[in-house]
């Protein structure tokens, strides 16, 4: 993708590893407090805007307790998308 420079390699010492949080804010810029967060789908070359960020409660077995959520479709409580 011309134009695109990777702040976060996405591997280290040849695993996979994640960016965290502290990452983000490390590279992130003064004007990038105001701006939208969005997320790049690589296989259908397509960016979605970040809609809701959440934390994971003790409901959700698959995220530990307090885990930051970024959701990009959000259910409302009638089961309906938030846009």
């Amino acid at each position: 993708m011309e134009g695109v420079y990777t702040v976060h390699p996405g591997w280290k010492n040849h695993q996979r590893c994640h960016p965290t949080l502290a990452d983000l804010i490390k590279i992130a810029k003064k004007n990038d407090k105001a701006g939208n967060i969005s997320v790049y789908d690589a296989e259908s070359d397509e960016y979605y805007p970040v809609e809701v960020i959440f934390r994971a409660t003790d409901d959700n077995d698959v995220l530990d307790e307090d885990h930051i959520i970024l959701a990009i479709k959000f259910l409302n409580d009638d089961g309906t998308t938030s846009r």
